[in-house]
């Protein structure tokens, strides 16, 4: 008995090769669903209402329809006229055009000497079927754009009532943003470990701002103006993030002997690594072989 993933597979007449395409999972994946050593995860469910108008619930239960306002359009419906398959086509694209989803010169010309009109029969049924799921997917996305602006304009309208009476003037609603408190670290010309540097406040920074662990940031307040022509001036306060690696033209944050250094690493045509200054002087720290230089993190922004 075919599982519930393969009967929509075998309604939409898509083979797995695309089906798992469309869905961006491996085919492997596909079979192993379809044989039932694979439960149908929830990003795929997503993707299988939001694409192809899957009813989830069928999809669950098997309760209900297979799909969303019945089953999908028959393929063989496209027709075998040229004149009118290129109608059809022209008037597809022209709203895909239309809606931004594809560009005009997203759309390949016709080959030397062969008329626009036959181009439709290059075209195949299961293309023609994927630009109309594209152009259904805009459509659906729209309208669930459309009624989420009503819905934050409702809320809108309700709070102002709620306050047209206060005396202080309000002010414009702002999207929240996620934001991350990064411990703040002072770095001095010679101190104690880094642990100990730790002044027991925070900064606040955008969590977009930061990727991957965001334990693994932590803020520096900079003395001094080595590195003003990078932007990074006296009492400036920069993220790091802690890195061990090292890549040519970054800024790191370096620890030696118990001193701390902001500079950029640079490794000449001679191999030979080197800090360099960026305070209009020229200068530069050699890093001599043997030397206990130790990369405490790589510099990703300045506040």
């Amino acid at each position: 008995m075919p599982s519930r993933f393969q009967a929509v597979r075998e309604a939409l007449k898509l083979n797995k090769i695309t089906i798992a395409k469309e869905l961006d999972i491996p085919q492997p994946t596909v079979s192993d669903m379809e044989n039932g050593k694979l439960d149908i995860s929830k990003k795929t469910i997503k993707k299988l209402v939001s694409r192809y108008g899957v009813n989830a619930n069928w999809l669950l239960t098997g309760e209900g329809e297979m799909f969303l306002g019945g089953e999908p359009e028959d393929k063989d419906d496209f027709p075998e006229d040229p004149e009118q398959g290129a109608a059809m086509l022209d008037h597809l694209l022209n709203l895909l055009i239309k809606k931004g989803l594809i560009e005009e010169s997203d759309i390949p010309p016709p080959l030397p000497g062969v008329r626009r009109v036959n181009y439709a029969d290059k075209m195949t049924k299961e293309t023609y079927r994927m630009l109309q799921r594209q152009l259904a997917k805009a459509q659906r996305e729209a309208e669930h754009a459309q009624k989420e602006a009503e819905r934050i304009e409702k809320k809108m309208a309700r709070y102002e009532a709620q306050h047209s009476e206060s005396d202080e003037a309000s002010e414009p609603a702002r999207e929240y943003e996620p934001r991350m408190e990064l411990p703040l670290l002072e770095v001095v010309a010679a101190g104690e470990p880094l642990e100990s540097l730790d002044t027991g406040e925070t900064y606040s920074v955008p969590l977009s701002r930061l990727h991957g662990n965001p334990e693994r940031y932590f803020a520096v307040r900079v003395r001094g103006e080595s590195m003003k022509e990078a932007g990074i001036y006296d009492d400036s306060i920069v993220v790091i993030r802690k890195e061990v690696d090292l890549i040519n033209g970054k800024i790191y944050l370096f620890r030696r002997e118990g001193e701390y250094t902001l500079k950029r690493y640079r490794l000449r045509n001679d191999m030979k690594p080197k800090l360099l200054y960026e305070d209009g002087t020229g200068r530069e720290v050699e890093m001599y072989e043997g030397e206990d230089w130790e990369v405490v993190g790589v510099f990703c922004f300045a506040g």
